[in-house]
């Protein structure tokens, strides 16, 4: 393009070729911009007209106020609750283990029935009540323990009737030789040797009846270790998989065979942080603190809820609260007690032990309380506000101190009216002092997500802006303070 404009130059004369420019020859040789200011300026102007868009003008100019959607506060009574996380825990807990030494005969619980491997366990819901059978040890060895028990009681048992027998003796021959003495007939020697007879009867009847007792006591140790090796279980719960099968040698006292937790009433453990814990004496102090009814002046409830779970379903009790403060964290062990009843025939239940699990504990009685929906909130430079819609249509920038949040719904401490009409979609489309169409709606609860709720259609061309809201008085860059925001200019080269 720069050679075309240069020949023209060529063929039009010296006449058209202003003072002290280069001559048309110049246009050979090697320079970079050899038709010099003029030819740049052309450059500039042709390449910015062709890569820009087209004009604002051609586009339709805005009509009317931004549409939005507008909300009044829900006016509710509320409880203030404080929230923490801990884990679920048994209320009972046993390690299931040998008491005799022997061989396992049979397993009574979770084992394939013999002959159909593909079959399901005889016992599928791993509950069991106390005192049901869980292992049969071999128990040919303590019946004949206890055969033998009973054998050397019946031993006991005849040596007794012997020395009573011979005590009888000693103490008849021990009466005659007094008759004979008192006679004359008698030695002072054989009535001596009657009375150590008598003596030594009596304590050889003494002797048989402590080997009676000893023999009892051998019958008693044999009886328990043959009912050992029924092992049964020793409180109703869960159990466990079997660590052993049949045919394995188990030790006394060693052996782990299986666990067993209860699962009904169970617990919920967590911390309580020094600063909630301070709090709650102060309410308590004040009558503040929800507590039980007369019949159970210190009943604390306490809600709970699962990994899985939005809202706080299971109602319990404070059953423990630690002595002291750990210094190593600043916390205080508190338990919870909650029912865990069957939620099926086979046994289900919803609280296992060892689940993690978000626990509320109330910390004030009910009182009044304006609260919106969470979209509704702005934040600017750690400020949150709201935008509320006057009487005139325009928006106003409102500051407000927000409280926790209930049923998806967040408390307005300060800065909100039960009146006001609050902005709840569409916030980025409008900024404080312009005119909009408001929508009414009801107040949305935490549940209902901007996502599931179809858009706003606006009267004018607008484009949403990705950032924070602004503050007041503080206009976008790229919008004008009476138009909504126009989409920005593409400034590629």
């Amino acid at each position: 393009m720069l050679r075309s404009l240069c020949s023209t130059r060529h063929h039009l004369g010296p006449a058209f070729q202003p003072a002290g420019s280069p001559s048309p020859c110049a246009l050979e040789r090697p320079s970079p911009w050899p038709c010099g200011p003029l030819l740049l300026g052309l450059v500039l102007a042709t390449g910015l007209t062709g890569c820009g868009r087209p004009a604002a003008a051609s586009r339709p100019a805005p009509t009317g106020p931004v549409r939005v959607e507008v909300a009044l506060p829900v006016e509710r009574e509320v409880i203030d609750y404080a929230e923490f996380t801990g884990q679920l825990a048994a209320a009972e807990a046993v390690e299931v283990r040998a008491r005799v030494t022997g061989f396992i005969d049979r397993v009574l619980f979770d084992q394939v029935p013999a002959g159909n491997p593909g079959s399901q366990p005889q016992q599928y819901s791993r509950e069991v009540a106390q005192g049901d059978l869980l292992y049969q040890i071999d128990a040919r060895e303590a019946e004949a323990a206890l055969a033998a028990a009973e054998a050397k009681l019946s031993a006991a048992k005849a040596q007794i009737r012997a020395a009573e027998a011979q005590r009888m003796k000693a103490r008849n021959d021990l009466d005659r030789q007094q008759q004979l003495k008192d006679r004359g007939a008698a030695s002072a020697e054989e009535y001596d040797r009657a009375v150590t007879g008598e003596r030594e009867a009596l304590a050889a009847h003494d002797s048989a009846i402590a080997a009676r007792e000893g023999a009892e006591a051998t019958l008693r140790r044999a009886t328990l270790n043959l009912d050992f090796t029924r092992i049964t279980a020793p409180i109703a719960g869960r159990i466990s998989r079997s660590l052993v099968s049949a045919g394995n040698l188990v030790n006394q006292d060693s052996t782990l065979l299986t666990t067993i937790v209860s699962v009904d009433p169970i617990y919920a453990e967590f911390d309580l942080d020094e600063r909630t814990l301070l709090l709650l004496m102060q309410r308590i102090r004040d009558g503040e603190f929800i507590r039980g009814n007369k019949a159970q002046p210190e009943h604390y409830p306490v809600q709970l809820a699962l990994a899985n779970e939005t809202d706080f379903p299971h109602e319990g009790a404070i059953s423990f609260v630690d002595n002291r403060v750990d210094q190593s964290t600043g916390t205080m062990k508190i338990r919870g007690v909650f029912s865990n009843p069957p939620i099926s025939t086979e046994g289900g239940r919803v609280l296992v032990p060892g689940m993690f699990a978000r626990i509320r504990l109330p910390v004030s009685r009910p009182h009044p309380a304006v609260l919106i929906d969470e979209r509704a909130v702005g934040r600017d430079q750690g400020q949150t506000f709201v935008y509320v819609v006057d009487d005139q249509e325009t928006v106003v920038f409102r500051p407000v101190t927000l409280g926790p949040t209930h049923n998806g719904l967040r408390e307005v401490v300060a800065g909100l009216a039960a009146g006001d009409r609050v902005v709840v979609n569409g916030l980025q489309r409008i900024r404080p002092g312009v005119k909009v169409d408001p929508q009414t709606v009801p107040m949305a609860s935490g549940s209902a997500s901007a996502a599931t709720r179809p858009a706003i259609p606006a009267s004018g061309p607008a484009t949403p802006s990705k950032t924070a809201s602004p503050a007041p008085g503080a206009a976008p860059a790229s919008t004008p303070p009476s138009a909504p925001p126009a989409a920005p200019s593409d400034t590629r080269p």
